[in-house]
């Protein structure tokens, strides 16, 4: 097959690649996906200058360093900013009840990051809220590395700012970047979502984990609330995405809107 055809991509290598990115990643691609791994897979042969799937699949065997640029292809990356907003109204109302109770050290997680639009709104929502005496920090994490760079310079284009309400659109000024302040909030790391138990020790006040968890099995979803269990103090918060449901992982969380979840510190009875 020469370089300028286009290679096909046959049952039996989709087969391999679903299993692989399951294996790797936690994505499980159904049956019906054959079409979106070979559109993006695409541009990796071509870079990599394979004729075939079946070369790009050794390829990911004999070289493991090739992984990373694999997983950033399949990964899902659509986000803006205020994306559900409501949620983000939650939070803040939410922060002002703990302020009020005396708490002044705040850690919350962006699960998923993406480019940085979920964490950058968190940023921008609470950071309107605080004072001098507030510990306010957020760790944001992707499995894709790509775009966790695209998220540490924080420069977005003027169609992906004009999201944010006009009350918060100062927070970008020269050349579309997020200030430093915002910047300083947020802490960007790599994270493999699939592999729990993770780094991190706690406790966290509020996780977001949009979005994801659908693309997840039963078993994996399980493994990762526990872990969100583990992590989130009582009290804390999980917020998943409007098309995720947790029906199955609810044990010990107190359900206060639809994807929107109170940990209380405890299995249920």
């Amino acid at each position: 097959m020469s370089l300028q055809s286009t290679p096909i991509l046959s049952d039996a290598c989709f087969n391999d690649l679903r299993r692989l990115v399951h294996r790797l990643a936690g994505l499980a691609l159904g049956g019906n996906k054959k079409n979106l791994v070979t559109s993006r897979l695409l541009r990796r042969l071509r870079e990599c200058r394979l004729a075939s799937f079946e070369d790009y699949h050794d390829l990911l065997q004999a070289h493991p360093e090739e992984i990373h640029h694999f997983l950033d292809a399949l990964s899902t990356n659509v986000t803006s900013f205020f994306r559900e907003r409501e949620h983000f109204d939650f939070l803040l109302e939410q922060f002002h009840d703990w302020r009020r109770q005396g708490q002044q050290r705040f850690r919350c997680w962006s699960a998923a990051c993406s480019t940085g639009q979920e964490p950058y709104t968190m940023a921008m929502v609470l950071d309107e809220a605080i004072d001098a005496s507030t510990d306010l920090r957020i760790l944001a994490t992707d499995i894709n590395r790509q775009v966790l760079q695209h998220a540490r310079e924080g420069r977005y284009s003027a169609v992906e700012i004009s999201q944010i309400p006009t009350a918060y659109r100062h927070r970008f000024g020269g050349e579309n970047r997020a200030d430093e302040r915002l910047r300083s909030l947020i802490s960007f790391q790599h994270l493999n979502l699939a592999h729990p138990p993770f780094p991190m020790q706690g406790p966290m006040d509020a996780i977001f984990c949009r979005n994801v968890l659908i693309y997840f099995d039963a078993a994996l979803r399980k493994r990762l609330v526990d872990e969100f269990r583990r992590l989130l103090r009582p009290d804390g918060l999980l917020i998943v995405g409007h098309a995720e449901g947790m029906a199955n992982d609810v044990a010990g969380f107190a359900t206060l809107r639809p994807s929107v979840y109170r940990w209380l510190g405890r299995s249920a009875t």
